[in-house]
């Protein structure tokens, strides 16, 4: 497959460079344009019960059996903050090839958000991709974080690949429809490295040996189209990936006493082999969570799954114009994953190990003038099944989060956003807490500056 794969993308190329220039093409500007985002932000958390230590509380919080939702980058701690600065660079690399390049810089941290190239002469409507980039799968994950309406990311996609999304070194082809309704069909074959969802190093626990996966471990197929009824567009996206997945999950808690775990299952007689099995899991996370090793160890005897996950979701955008600069924005997705496999216990045990999980996102903005804009989102996780040797956790469903937010801005470069944030999801040694968010966000952007996505 892969052979096969690099055998098509070379012969598309020569396809681009055999496609002979137009005068337009042959005065192509190869000067980069360069821009800087600065994303500030000022937060004032409390979390119910909690007067004191908020942030390091906050940091120990976390969705239950969703791993890795408590490795946040946005909005972490109280006070004014450095969300990231976003430094792009891009032009066209010659009439073939355009190049974008997007850095992330944080406080103490400097990493490649996007580095990619992109076709721009294949005909019949097909365009490649080829780099590390935001996976075009579902309705904002393409969307940089400064661009969003809202300044978090919707819980649903936090809890299933974090805050920043899907975005993974491979490769992507679409292909936009010659017909009067737009119409584009996606394929991305990607390394798959996304802890949250898939994972692709292997491990060693007691006797078992898992090895690495092999690439591409993750594919992402995707539908768009969008059309016009009067002054309202419509957009529709249905979307679908697959891939497996190793790691450690450290989601589900600890045991807290014999017989009976933190999220209430009782262990009756009938039952005690099973639930014997899920406290030893639990267990084991516990030694994992509070000092049983470094997770990076390639022999670690910490907890460890191999999985295969599958995830679909669907959207839908309506945008009502009343005039030039009033309209009316909702937003709904819908994202569910299924992940089965086993797990492997530190005393030598391989269970099987399946997670059901999904929820929801839907928002509404308004433009009501030409700097001013609010809106109202509504986040809910509405399935959480997980189980371990066939025994349902019972862990906590209808995770949900209200938030509002006010939008001033008084040209395209510069936002200045007020947004509260209502949460009953995250829980503290088992138990939920309320979360409340006050943010007040400065979104600021020089040099060259590209339409944002609609």
């Amino acid at each position: 497959m892969k052979k096969y794969l690099i055998g098509v993308t070379a012969l598309l190329c020569l396809v681009v460079i055999s496609v002979p220039l137009n005068a337009q093409e042959k005065k192509l500007s190869f000067n980069p344009e360069i821009s800087v985002v600065l994303d500030l932000v000022y937060v004032g958390r409390t979390i119910e019960e909690e007067e004191d230590n908020v942030d390091d509380t906050y940091e120990d919080m976390e969705l239950p059996g969703f791993q890795g939702s408590n490795q946040g980058v946005f909005n972490r701690e109280n006070g004014v903050s450095l969300n990231n600065v976003e430094l792009v660079l891009s032009s066209p690399v010659d009439p073939y090839f355009d190049m974008f390049i997007n850095f992330h810089l944080f406080e103490f941290e400097f990493e490649v958000e996007e580095a990619f190239v992109t076709t721009r002469r294949i005909p019949y409507g097909f365009q490649f991709k080829l780099g590390k980039f935001k996976s075009g799968w579902g309705r904002i994950n393409s969307i940089h974080q400064h661009e969003w309406p809202f300044s978090d990311t919707p819980l649903i996609i936090a809890a299933l690949f974090g805050e920043e999304g899907l975005q993974e070194v491979g490769a992507q082809v679409t292909w936009i429809a010659p017909t009067d309704v737009f119409l584009q069909l996606g394929l991305e074959a990607l390394r798959g490295e996304n802890l949250n969802s898939f994972g692709t190093n292997g491990f060693t626990v007691g006797d078992e040996e898992v090895n690495d996966a092999t690439q591409p471990n993750a594919w992402v197929g995707y539908a768009k189209t969008s059309f016009d009824v009067g002054e309202t567009s419509i957009l529709l996206g249905s979307s679908v990936m697959q891939g497996t997945a190793r790691g450690t999950d450290d989601s589900i808690g600890v045991i807290e006493e014999e017989g009976e775990h933190e999220h209430g299952v009782a262990v009756d007689e009938n039952e005690y082999e099973a639930e014997e099995k899920v406290a030893r899991y639990e267990s084991s996370v516990a030694q994992h969570v509070h000092g049983g090793g470094d997770e990076e160890e390639e022999d670690s005897d910490d907890p460890r799954y191999e999985m295969d996950t599958q995830i679909w979701a669907v959207d839908v955008t309506l945008k009502h114009f009343f005039d030039s600069y009033r309209s009316l924005t909702w937003v709904s997705e819908y994202i569910q994953r299924t992940m089965k496999g086993d797990l492997f216990l530190v005393d030598g045990d391989k269970l099987d190990f399946e997670k059901t999980q999904g929820g929801l996102y839907s928002q509404v903005v308004w433009r009501f003038a030409p700097e001013w804009s609010s809106g109202l989102r509504y986040d809910l996780i509405t399935t959480n099944d997980v189980s371990v040797d066939n025994e349902d956790l019972d862990l906590e469903n209808n995770l949900k989060r209200t938030s509002w937010m006010l939008d001033y801005k008084p040209t395209e470069f510069s936002v200045l956003r007020f947004q509260l944030n209502q949460e009953h999801a995250r829980e503290l040694d088992g138990e939920q807490k309320q979360v409340n968010d006050v943010l007040l966000q400065f979104d600021m952007s020089i040099g060259a500056h590209g339409a944002h996505d609609f």
